[in-house]
């Protein structure tokens, strides 16, 4: 004969569900205790809503049932109170009240309320309503579960993005360089890099991938890869762009994502700058006469979306002028009217500053007009400002 093993306790048990009941009558408590006990859930009871504050206070509960004609604090008190507290601002609220009226009911809703019924209540029904508040809570928290789990990861992806921008910027006595980087999400589609070229000049670059989150950031170290190697085997920064529009359509084939970019060598022994652009608005070279902007148009259309060409065009960079590059979500920057920054207000900032050999305190500046702009809202796209001086 095998021996029976004994069963031991779950040393781990699976926590009880909580139910708060907040009802001035005894007997509606013992009713509605009574039709939820063969639920197996963890009842407490107060007997009007300061009691129920209280209670929820000491030992919060995921639905709470309450009537709405009580002393001291009544129902809709109550609620209003509940949902001001941010720790309770996902618990499960049942009214369960003789008031019958259409503005009652609206006034509990209005207030957070998230179900409501009328006394008497068959027990049928409270127990359905309860199952079914404990299915949308539990939902919740396995939506909750799954975005703090997507957040990390997100985290994660943006560590790693930033990694692949430069931790510092090359300083040199022919130019001073500074740049600013703020993302809207956790992840980012920006990009800007400075670094030298095999034939001695220096590339300057902004980009801006379409989108936001990790999508976009996965899009961005494609183009920085695949950007320094085209621009170690072309001189031309034209090319650089037709070899780089060639190998996202190989890669991201029909996605709608494309890539705004801004290309750059510089020479700083005969100040010589090349440029092309492919779809990335007006950058700006400030200077060298106080007040004068030159604006850099675009010398072809984004990258990823189609077969195309692109052009190139050179200046010349004389000391005391700087290159001032950026992404839309500077330009894009709105207010509490939703009015754009806009370009116009950029150049006006730019207008009255003068290249100093300080290149940080014109990014300092642009930083704060656009933040007092803002007042505090929220970018809706990724900000990047770069500036390159010329000594």
């Amino acid at each position: 004969m095998i021996p029976s093993t004994p069963i031991m306790p779950d040393p781990n048990p699976k926590a009880l569900d909580q139910v708060l009941l907040v009802d001035d009558s005894p007997l509606v408590l013992s009713y509605a205790r009574r039709v939820l006990e063969p639920l197996g859930l963890d009842l407490q009871t107060a007997e009007n809503g300061l009691r129920g504050l209280d209670a929820m206070r000491r030992r919060p509960a995921d639905l709470v049932i309450t009537d709405l004609m009580m002393p001291e604090m009544d129902g809709f008190d109550f609620i209003a109170e509940l949902r001001r507290d941010t720790r309770f601002e996902s618990t499960h609220v049942i009214v369960m009240t003789a008031l019958d009226q259409l503005k009652d009911k609206v006034r509990a809703l209005d207030l957070g309320a998230n179900d409501y019924t009328v006394k008497p209540i068959e027990a049928m029904e409270l127990r359905s309503r309860v199952q079914s508040g404990f299915r949308e809570i539990h939902l919740k928290k396995k939506l909750s579960a799954a975005l703090a789990t997507l957040d990390q990861e997100l985290i994660r992806v943006a560590r790693l993005q930033r990694r692949l921008l430069p931790k510092t910027l090359p300083q040199g006595d022919r130019f001073r360089t500074a740049a600013d980087y703020q993302p809207c999400s956790r992840a980012g589609g920006d990009y800007y890099d400075f670094f030298p070229a095999p034939d001695g000049r220096l590339v300057v670059t902004v980009a801006d991938v379409s989108g936001h989150g990790a999508s976009a950031a996965v899009l961005m170290g494609m183009v920085r890869a695949l950007l320094k190697v085209f621009v170690k085997t072309t001189s031309s920064p034209a090319e650089a762009l037709n070899r780089l529009n060639q190998a996202l359509l190989e890669n991201i084939g029909d996605d709608p994502d494309f890539v705004t970019l801004f290309l750059g060598l510089w020479d700083p022994a005969n100040g010589w700058l090349d440029y092309a652009s492919a779809g990335h608005g007006e950058m700006l070279l400030v200077g060298p006469e106080p007040g004068r902007i030159h604006r850099l148009a675009s010398t072809g259309t984004v990258l990823g979306c189609f077969p195309s060409v692109w052009t190139e065009t050179r200046l010349s960079t004389p000391r005391g002028m700087a290159l001032v590059l950026y992404t839309d979500g500077l330009v894009e920057a709105v207010n509490g009217r939703d009015e754009e920054f806009g370009l116009d207000r950029l150049m006006a900032l730019l207008a009255g500053t003068q290249p100093s050999g300080r290149p940080q305190k014109t990014v300092e500046a642009i930083r704060r007009v656009v933040a007092n702009h803002t007042q505090g809202r929220d970018f809706i796209d990724d900000f990047t400002v770069f500036v390159l001086e010329f000594l």
